[in-house]
């Protein structure tokens, strides 16, 4: 008797342990279950002990459906391995794979925009809100969504409301050009109908628009307002006024448009402008021309410094030019100018003179000057400077062509210094003291560099004359007249009397030489030809022979 009440009992009390232990969290809204009989809930201890003892009897699994319940529609009883297994279940419940049905879960904290959740037995899925918070609409599927709000190009707000005080979109607290305010804090567009207005051409652009029906152009013999009507143009004469005569009424596009000006003023497009002229420190105008007087804007009569006076009676600034091919580098200031391109500081090749003026640096060249060549004008620095030189001048370091000087005396090594113009470098010798020598290049040096001994030079002389008195007597009469004395003629016999004698040196001999050839030679006309005497002439010949 004791079993039977046992189990009869126990479905109703396994019932009511997981009525208890499922009850909703307090952010649940109400369901409209039926209200069940309050029964005292046993523990989960107890709970589990009924079940154990349960299992130990090898009874059958139970399941209960109905309003209120988890269970829609319970498995078949062969099919059960435990109790409450449902093959469907109630709204607000999932089938889970255990077989059981679990209501789904909610929790407002956890979800975005969420206030209140959905009654249980209200849900379809997962996180369904009821109620959501502030800045946030429900949607149809029960998801709070986040009110928004455009500013800018891309919405009608200019500034946008709070989100927290935001009841549907884009509520604003300013709209933008264009738009007006509505009752419920959106932001619609402003209208413009010409069937509305009179005297009206065209409507203003809408975004500059600030109330309704406003006007951007007026139809003819009116004129525009500044809060976008419609008004008719007025127009005033007189010796105090601009016009001296008024447009027509119908050809008037604005107030006080004229066909003729008064004295000081000029006519544009219809309307009289008064010709200003601004003087004294800061401006153009050292002294104005009278306003009467007045032909242009800006009429001087003199003017400040760093301006001149132009052909229309106009200040304009004095020029300078700059850049590679200008004589400016720095202009000067164009208020310290007095003239046209006066400079602070000039390209290469250029000096500033007194007027502030770059001018080229000098350089004469050729015939009769200094220099050969000057130095191109871009790499001067200096008056003068030269790339080459004429002949008996020498380039020093500041790049100037001055004479090569040379100081004979018993002193020193030099008897006799050669032609200024036959320099080809300072303190050059013709003729050594006693006990010197000259050198290849002309210098004296102590000692003897004697190699062609007197003797030997002595003993060709003569055969040598004779030799170029043949040579040049083409006609064979024994004598040498003007005509054939031309200088190709002797050039060609001096070279191969040079030739020879070098030729006869090197190999120990002395070969016939011209007289000519050896008196040229013999510099300090001692007889004998040192190695000196004998290179410079050399290198003469070779001078000749390269200018022919």
């Amino acid at each position: 008797m004791k079993r039977l009440v046992f189990f009869l009992t126990l479905p109703f009390i396994l019932s009511q342990a997981r009525k208890a232990s499922s009850q909703p969290d307090e952010h649940v809204t109400a369901s409209h279950e039926p209200a069940q009989p309050k029964v005292t809930a046993l523990s989960q201890v107890e709970v589990q002990a009924l079940l154990a003892k349960r299992r130990s009897e090898k009874r059958e699994f139970v399941c209960f459906t109905g309003p209120g319940r988890a269970c829609r529609l319970c498995r078949d009883t062969e099919a059960r391995t435990a109790d409450d297994q449902c093959a469907e279940c109630n709204p607000g419940y999932k089938l889970m794979v255990t077989g059981m049905c679990e209501a789904f879960d909610c929790d407002p904290d956890y979800i975005t925009g969420c206030y209140k959740c959905l009654a249980t037995h209200a849900r379809t899925r997962e996180g369904q809100c009821g109620v959501c918070q502030k800045g946030f609409a429900l949607t149809a599927s029960n998801e709070c969504r986040q009110l928004t709000c455009t500013e800018g190009d891309d919405g009608a707000c200019a500034k946008c409301r709070p989100q927290h005080e935001l009841t549907k979109d884009n509520q604003c607290v300013t709209c933008k050009p264009g738009y007006k305010q509505n009752t419920d804090h959106t932001c619609s567009e402003l209208t413009c109908d010409l069937t509305e207005m009179e005297n009206c051409a065209s409507c203003r652009a809408q975004k500059e628009l600030t109330a309704d029906n406003q006007c951007s152009e007026c139809t003819e013999g009116f004129q525009l307002t500044e809060s976008g009507t419609c008004e008719p143009f007025e127009c005033q004469t007189g010796p105090d006024e601009a016009c001296r005569e008024c447009a027509a009424p119908e050809d008037r596009t604005g107030e006080n448009q004229c066909s003729a000006c008064n004295p000081g003023y000029a006519l544009t497009a219809r309307s009289c402008e008064a010709l200003t002229c601004l003087e004294g420190e800061g401006s153009l105008c050292a002294k104005c021309e009278v306003f009467e007087k007045r032909r242009v804007v800006d009429q001087c009569l003199t003017c400040n410094q760093g301006f001149k006076l132009s052909a229309d009676s106009k200040c304009v600034p004095f020029s300078c030019s700059v850049g590679a091919e200008d004589k400016c580098r720095i202009c000067t200031q164009p208020a310290l100018r007095t003239a046209d391109d006066q400079c602070y500081q000039c390209n290469p090749g250029y000096r500033l003179n007194m007027d502030l003026k770059c001018e080229p640096f000098p350089c004469d060249e050729g015939e009769g000057a200094k220099c050969k060549t000057c130095r191109e004008l871009a790499s001067r620095t200096a008056p003068h400077q030269c790339s080459t030189c004429n002949a008996g001048y020498g380039l020093v370091d500041a790049l100037v062509c001055k004479p090569f000087l040379c100081s004979p005396g018993p002193n020193g090594g030099c008897k006799a210094c050669k032609a200024q113009k036959a320099m080809t470098a300072f303190d050059q010798c013709a003729a050594c003291n006693d006990g010197y020598f000259l050198t290849s290049e002309f210098t004296c040096q102590l000692g003897s560099d004697n190699w062609a001994s007197n003797s030997k030079v002595v003993r060709y002389a003569k055969q040598a004359m004779r030799e170029l008195v043949n040579k040049l007597d083409r006609n064979s009469d024994g004598s040498i007249d003007k005509g054939e004395l031309d200088e190709s003629s002797i050039n060609d016999a001096i070279q191969r009397g040079i030739a020879g004698l070098r030729g006869g040196i090197i190999q120990g001999q002395v070969d016939p030489v011209p007289a000519v050839v050896f008196g040229a030679a013999d510099v300090d006309g001692d007889g004998a030809l040192s190695r000196a005497e004998f290179e410079a002439l050399e290198a003469r010949e070779s001078q000749r022979q390269s200018q022919r």
